[in-house]
């Protein structure tokens, strides 16, 4: 999305961007909406998909 706004493809994001991004969406899923709501569960491996998934996606977007 970051690209198609800004109309520039050699902008990428830092790794703390990702990290972030990843502690964001690991504690709302994965802590908080458990608490708030039954629906939810939180999972250990939901964790380490999030982590794999951000890693991946910081070496893929080196690539031009």
């Amino acid at each position: 999305m970051l690209w198609f706004i800004k109309r520039n493809k050699s902008l990428r994001l830092d790794a703390l961007s990702i990290a972030s991004l990843v502690l964001l969406y690991s504690i709302y899923f994965e802590w908080y909406l458990p608490q708030v709501n039954e629906r939810y569960t939180g999972d250990v491996w939901d964790l380490v998909c999030y982590a794999s998934g951000g890693f991946i996606f910081y070496l893929l977007q080196r690539f031009p």
